[in-house]
């Protein structure tokens, strides 16, 4: 939808004669518009104003990206070059040729229902209140804005803040706003015969080849098996095999797309660096999944409060770890 508003502002504002200039923001996780910044704008064609670009980078990300003057130089060089080759390239005056864009606009249409049918579970809030830090973000101090949008009411699905939303999902290690839907876009392009095009399609749209990389980015931050207990639990055990399913399908989907072994095997610094880190905060996950137990059990306030602030404690080493995971 953001790319389709885009094309559509750029060649309005080209008709009237206006430069236009987008305010991104950019940073957070993939599902927030971050990921690899400077392949999305080398990407770009001519059918997005790209000569001139405004960003807004997220909060935690701006020490490790421009913290120091080695990084900072490094990422403006990335996003300078991103401008220069995204106008020098053989191919730049096409972002999308029709076939591609077809194929693409199936394939988004897929995810979003395949998300929005998960949205619509009537286990989906419950879910991330029971499992995951949610109702607990309201008491740290990790971002400008509140949880929700209507404080004094009972936490509802479409009140929830985007940072919320998707902290609560990357605390979970499962990060399902950054892949979900798109392993039953490609399997459903599969199965339909179109699995040719697809891979045109990612071989010639760095646009789309953008998109596989931050999936694949968000997936190999992920860890199921820290919750594979849930597959047994009463209420949540469908639920997270549903979660479960659909990562797996995107794995293999994802891999055999990209003629890869396995996740980000084309980034193999940022592959061990995550490795490394995920590593590091297993302990901190596994510290708050024990804090979030005991706390759906009745407490004495005492013991509630030093429960609670056990898995606040956690959050803030687990999304520090993450870099772009809130």
């Amino acid at each position: 939808s953001i790319f389709k508003a885009k094309v559509e502002l750029t060649a309005v504002a080209e008709k009237h004669n206006i430069k236009l200039a987008f305010f991104d923001g950019r940073g957070g996780p993939p599902s927030r518009g971050g990921g690899k910044t400077h392949r999305f704008y080398a990407s770009m064609g001519k059918e997005i104003a790209n000569k001139n670009i405004q960003l807004t980078i997220q909060g935690q990300t701006i020490s490790s990206q421009y913290g120091s003057i080695d990084s900072a130089a490094f990422n403006i060089e990335q996003l300078i070059n991103a401008g220069i080759s995204s106008g020098v390239k053989e191919r730049h005056n096409v972002l999308l040729d029709k076939e591609n864009y077809d194929t693409l606009e199936i394939m988004a249409s897929d995810s979003y229902d395949s998300f929005l049918a998960l949205r619509k579970h009537p286990l989906f809030l419950s879910y991330l209140e029971t499992m995951s830090p949610l109702s607990l973000l309201s008491k740290i101090t990790i971002s400008s804005r509140p949880v929700k949008r209507n404080s004094g009411e009972a936490l509802k699905l479409e009140d929830l803040r985007a940072i919320s939303f998707v902290t609560s999902w990357s605390q979970l290690k499962q990060n399902i706003p950054g892949f979900y839907g798109i392993g039953t876009a490609l399997k459903n392009q599969e199965k339909a015969g179109n699995w040719a095009q697809v891979e045109k399609t990612y071989q010639q749209s760095g646009y789309f080849k953008t998109i596989i990389d931050n999936c694949m980015m968000s997936m190999s931050k992920s860890d199921f098996s820290i919750t594979e207990y849930l597959a047994h639990d009463k209420k949540f055990g469908e639920f997270w095999k549903t979660l479960h399913e659909e990562f797996e399908l995107s794995k293999v989907m994802l891999l055999k797309l990209a003629g890869h072994q396995s996740l980000m095997e084309n980034y193999p610094v940022e592959k061990r660096s995550i490795a490394v880190r995920e590593k590091i905060i297993l302990p901190l996950v596994l510290v708050q999944h024990y804090a979030l137990e005991k706390l759906q059990h009745e407490l004495t306030d005492e013991k509630r409060q030093a429960y609670e602030k056990l898995a606040i404690r956690t959050v803030y080493g687990i999304v520090n770890a993450g870099r772009n995971l809130a």
